[in-house]
């Protein structure tokens, strides 16, 4: 999904580090193969300002990511094992976005 905004006033930047979830079935973006069953799909979303000036210098990022398997099955009717990661909770961290 992808959200565009346009404004002709200029905003300081908000801390509004955040979680998104998705539910549906999960698309190989490689081999366009399709997930078996449908997965609770998340990630993170959002700006972190700096305590300096109020630009952008730190990462809205995963807290304690868990890797999750789930089988994929192509249109060949091949199958494979698949992971991704989940999580809970986002959080600002000051590491290279």
């Amino acid at each position: 999904m992808i959200l565009a905004m346009t404004s002709s006033v200029a905003l300081p930047l908000i801390h509004s580090c955040g979680l998104s979830i998705e539910t549906g079935y999960y698309i190989d973006p490689i081999t366009k193969c399709t997930s078996n069953r449908r997965l609770r799909m998340t990630k993170c979303v959002g700006l972190c300002p700096s305590e300096k000036n109020g630009t952008q210098s730190s990462c809205c990022k995963p807290i304690e990511p868990k890797r999750r398997f789930f089988r994929m099955t192509c249109a060949s009717g091949f199958t494979y094992r698949q992971s991704l990661d989940f999580f809970k909770q986002c959080t600002c961290s000051n590491t290279v976005c």
